[in-house]
């Protein structure tokens, strides 16, 4: 028996037929949204996503709403212009409510392809309940498996800047959950907890105070200065620069100067791009408020280590809105040119201080 391989447009034109063979047609679909850039270029071009949001809307076979929502996060994962604003926020508005389904693999997908769609900062987020949705993920804090706590709690991250989620947390205990999920929490898990409090302490001096009093102190955040991930070392490094900038760290200038700026100089450095490329804006950060951090900056030969991060750049060539919107926490698929931008800004600010 010979196989033809479907088209694109051929795949998309199945999910839409639906019937008896939708389940196998979503599959299919999911299936070619994973791996090849073209293939996914093309899908989107075939209107994937709006055929997937209308299946999630429109079915309850839990196989096909399981395909259908890691396919919309496989398809989420793309800089395609195909994704727009009111596009992104369509999509978001639909897989929010799957986050309460009583299916766990419905569960998990629905945050992972969230988590997904809501690295790019575009996306809007439109909610008839922020607090239901925010208590919503706590809960699945608690979940047995780790894989959906991990999603649930980088959706709260990205919430956090968008939304009024903040304020959500300090009120539901969610804040001192994060704290335990960072202190026990391991791998994937913990950095998501990490990531979650760097967004919490970068809203407001109130927040950075209560997660420094759920933390009981600032030594958990401090040991993570050491840790062989790059990423973790990065958030540890920034939410500790925003607790300082905060004043909400007791001695917050010696802590600075005796072990955070050493680690954040160690990251201009690092072998890690990425961290290497968003070090300079913490560093800028922490100099802003010290004239002997400044100092003590320049003898750990932070200048010319700087200057090296700008030699190494591949494009000098970066424009205001991109510097800006690079500068906003980072996701791990980020595009390269975001990291440019936000590498020639925080260097720029760091030697102008």
């Amino acid at each position: 028996m010979v196989f033809t391989k479907k088209s694109e447009e051929e795949l998309v034109a199945a999910v839409r037929a639906g019937g008896d063979g939708l389940a196998s047609s979503v599959r299919l679909l999911k299936n070619a949204s994973i791996g090849s850039r073209r293939r996914k270029e093309a899908l989107l071009q075939a209107d994937a996503v709006e055929v997937l949001l209308a299946c999630l809307g429109g079915s309850e076979d839990e196989e096909v709403l399981e395909q259908a929502l890691v396919a919309v996060g496989s398809l989420a994962n793309s800089t395609s212009p195909h994704w727009n604003t009111e596009l992104r926020a369509t999509a978001a508005a639909a897989l929010v409510p799957f986050t309460a389904h009583n299916h766990e693999k419905i569960v998990e997908a629905a945050c992972r392809s969230l988590d997904i769609l809501m690295r790019n900062a575009d996306t809007a987020i439109r909610l008839s309940s922020e607090a239901e949705l925010v208590q919503r993920l706590l809960s699945l804090s608690a979940h047995n498996r780790s894989s959906v706590v991990e999603s649930a709690v980088s959706v709260l991250a990205r919430l956090v800047p968008r939304t009024n989620a903040a304020q959500h947390l300090e009120q539901g205990n969610g804040v001192e959950k994060l704290a335990a999920l960072l202190r026990d929490g391991q791998g994937k898990l913990r950095e998501a907890a990490l990531e979650a409090i760097v967004a919490l302490t970068r809203e407001s001096g109130a927040a950075a105070a209560e997660v420094l009093a759920a933390m009981g102190s600032p030594q958990p955040l401090i040991s993570l200065l050491m840790e062989p991930s790059a990423r973790v070392r990065y958030l540890a490094a920034r939410c500790l620069a925003s607790m300082y900038g905060r004043r909400a760290l007791e001695d917050g200038e010696s802590l600075m100067r005796g072990a955070v700026l050493p680690a954040v100089v160690r990251l201009l450095d690092d072998l890690d791009t990425r961290a290497r490329a968003l070090a300079p804006a913490i560093l800028a950060d922490i100099v802003s408020h010290s004239e002997a951090l400044q100092k003590a900056a320049c003898d750990s030969d932070a200048i010319g280590k700087l200057a090296r991060c700008l030699s190494l750049a591949p494009n000098p060539a970066t424009s205001a809105s991109s510097s800006a919107a690079a500068l906003s926490e980072p996701s791990s698929d980020a595009g390269s040119s975001d990291d440019e931008a936000a590498l020639y800004e925080g260097v720029f600010r760091a030697m102008a201080e």
